[in-house]
C-alpha cells in the first residue's frame, strides 16, 4: 500500500502506526484482510436482527462487527459501535436513530473506499 492509500483510510479513522503495528509492517496482510471486510456479514445480520426487534442476534453481529473493525482500524466505525453494542448487551434496542445513522453511513463509506483500494 501507498501514502495515498493509507491517507484515504485515514478518512475511516485508520490510525497507520497504530493498525500496521497490529499487523506487523505487513502492510499486504492488512491489505487483503481489509478486502475481507466486504465479505463480512455481520453488519447485513445486525441490521436485519434490529429489524426484527431480535436483541440477541443483532447483539452478536454487532459485537463481532465491533472486533473485525477494532483489529482493521476502522475506528469511526469501531467508536459508533462500541456504545451501540453496549446497549443491546442489557438486552434494550433502545439505539438513538443518530447512531443507527452514522453506522449506516460510516459503512458504505468504509466499503467504498475498500472497493477502490
Amino acid at each position: 500500500m501507498n501514502e495515498e492509500q493509507f491517507g484515504i483510510l485515514g478518512l475511516l479513522g485508520v490510525d497507520k502506526e497504530v493498525t500496521m503495528e497490529r499487523f506487523m509492517q505487513n502492510e499486504d496482510l492488512y491489505l487483503r484482510c481489509l478486502k475481507k471486510f466486504l465479505a463480512d456479514d455481520n453488519y447485513r445480520k445486525y441490521k436485519e436482527a434490529y429489524a426484527n426487534r431480535n436483541v440477541k442476534d443483532a447483539f452478536e453481529a454487532l459485537h463481532s462487527l465491533k472486533g473485525v473493525t477494532g483489529n482493521l482500524g476502522l475506528d469511526n466505525m469501531y467508536d459508533i459501535i462500541r456504545p451501540m453494542v453496549e446497549i443491546l448487551r442489557t438486552g434494550s434496542l433502545d439505539i438513538d436513530a443518530e447512531s443507527r445513522d452514522k453506522l449506516d453511513e460510516y459503512y458504505e463509506e468504509a466499503v467504498n473506499i475498500i472497493n477502490k483500494l
